[in-house]
This record gives structure tokens, C-alpha cells and sequence, in this order.
């Protein structure tokens, strides 16, 4: 089954979590730099600082916690500091986006000594060049981040990645940890791409995890739903996606490529 990971939104989230049945919260402390270099895209920032970990563990102490740090293009060696820190206030694992060099997690994976699990984010030219490398570590995880990935390549929209293949091609050399990308919010919710269809293309590429930001904020919580209900549904469209027979597999990714197609010739995905 997937493991579907909560985007921390604030006190509420540990216990909107835990009424889902989810498998982790992530606090997303990845700031510095990030509001220049996504300047003008309709992207997600958050203000959390690493002792929000402790509010998680606090108020659900059963929930795994996840910690997204700053990056070393926006705060250089610091980032092992704010590793550490979020280790003190109880994450379970740290994820370093921006990834540039195999120097940069072999640092981050000394810092860490075991003390938490290392994941990834493989959103940058420099990281897709070298995820044989990366491959061979130690990491828990990897996921493919379509925001930042599009603006490192100046792309139209952040779905590009999927449509160009480059999303596939980084998976089929990801198979010694756990491997995402995109989102998830109900099966009959996402715009402008149905997430019935994104929930088949995770399960297409054998996808072991995604993340639940804002369109499951918006589609659930904020609607007022039952999260319990709705991941139950959710979870099923995964289960039901999984069993699929090939050409029904094959019919589902055309759907997607040609609705993709439309999407990206619609223009860039810029805020306002």
C-alpha cells in the first residue's frame, strides 16, 4: 500500500493525520532561497521551523515525523545544524531538496550517524545526472520534486517532467529506496489533472509513497469531509489501480499524456 505523507498546515495537522490513518507528517522547513528561485510560480512555501517536529511528536506520538530542511544552495553547511536540530525535536528522518553533489548527502548522512532515516529530493539537473550514485547510498527515500524541477528547466508547467518521460526515467534507476512524486487528494477531485489519473500514474511507475499538501487540504479538510472516509477512498483507487489489467494500465497513461499535453501547451504555471 502507499504510504500517503501529511504536509504539516499547523497545529491541526498531527490530529488530522491521525483520524486518516496516514503514515507521516512532514514539516517543511525548506525556506532560505526558495521565495527567489520560485518567484512568479504558483508554488507552496511554509514558515515551519524545525521545532515544530516536537508539536507532531507531542500531540501524535504514534505518527512518524518527517523533517524537509533547506537546502545547501540556500544555506550551505548550516543545513546540518537544522538537521540536528530536528532530530533533538523528535524527526524520524530528515530530506534535503536541492540535491547538487554526492558530497552534499554524504555530509548529511555522517551528520546524521543513524540517528534518522535520509531521503532525498531529486529535483535539479545536477542530481538526475548522478542518481546512479545516489542510488548506491544509504537513503531511505528519493522524490522527484515537479515544482522546482520545472524551474530549474525553465519548463511551461510542472507536469512537463511527467509528459517528457524524465520523471519515468529517474524511477527506473530508483530501486534500492522508497520512490515518489506528485501528490494525491480524492479520487474524483485534481485540477487541471484528475487525480484518479495521478493515482493510476503512481501506481503505473510503482511508486511506494506521495505527499498530501494543498489540494487535500482544500478538498477535505477545508470542505469539512471525514478524513478517515476520505483516505479510505483514496486508498482504494490506489488498490484498485494496482489491480488493473494491462490495457486498461496502458489506457490510463494515454488519457493522462493527452490531457498533459493540453495542460502544458496551455502556457506556464505562474501565480496570479
Amino acid at each position: 500500500m502507499i504510504e500517503l505523507q501529511l504536509f504539516y498546515n499547523g497545529p491541526e495537522s498531527p490530529a488530522i493525520a491521525v483520524a486518516g490513518g496516514l503514515d507521516a507528517v512532514v514539516v517543511d522547513c525548506e525556506s532560505i532561497g526558495k521565495p527567489e528561485r520560485q518567484h512568479g510560480y504558483d508554488t507552496e512555501i511554509n514558515p515551519w521551523k524545525p521545532r515544530a517536529c516536537e508539536q507532531v511528536r507531542v500531540a501524535a506520538p504514534a505518527m512518524r515525523v518527517i523533517c524537509r530542511l533547506d537546502s545547501f544552495r540556500g544555506v550551505g553547511p548550516k543545513v546540518l545544524d537544522q538537521a540536528r536540530e530536528a532530530v533533538a525535536a523528535g524527526a524520524h528522518e530528515v530530506i534535503l531538496p536541492m540535491v547538487d553533489s554526492i558530497d552534499e548527502v554524504h555530509a548529511l548522512l555522517d551528520a546524521m550517524a543513524g540517528r534518522a532515516d535520509v531521503g532525498i529530493m531529486v529535483e535539479t539537473e545536477g542530481a538526475i545526472a548522478i542518481i546512479d550514485q545516489l542510488e548506491m547510498l544509504p537513503l531511505r527515500r528519493a522524490f522527484v520534486g515537479l515544482n522546482d524541477l520545472m524551474v530549474e528547466r525553465s519548463s511551461r508547467h510542472l507536469f512537463e517532467g511527467v509528459l517528457d518521460g524524465t520523471v519515468e526515467r529517474i524511477r527506473s534507476r530508483c530501486r534500492r529506496f522508497k520512490f515518489g512524486f506528485g501528490g494525491m487528494t480524492l479520487p474524483d477531485g485534481g485540477h487541471p489533472v484528475p487525480s484518479r489519473l495521478m493515482i493510476a500514474e503512481l501506481a503505473r511507475m510503482d511508486c511506494h509513497f506521495t505527499f498530501l499538501r494543498r489540494s487535500f487540504y482544500r478538498d477535505v479538510v477545508a470542505a469539512g469531509l471525514d478524513p478517515a472516509e476520505s483516505v479510505h477512498r483514496m486508498r482504494q483507487a490506489w488498490t484498485a489501480a494496482r489491480a488493473r489489467p494491462a490495457d486498461a494500465v496502458a489506457a490510463d497513461h494515454a488519457e493522462l499524456q493527452a490531457i498533459l499535453q493540453g495542460v502544458v501547451r496551455g502556457g506556464e504555471t505562474r501565480a496570479g
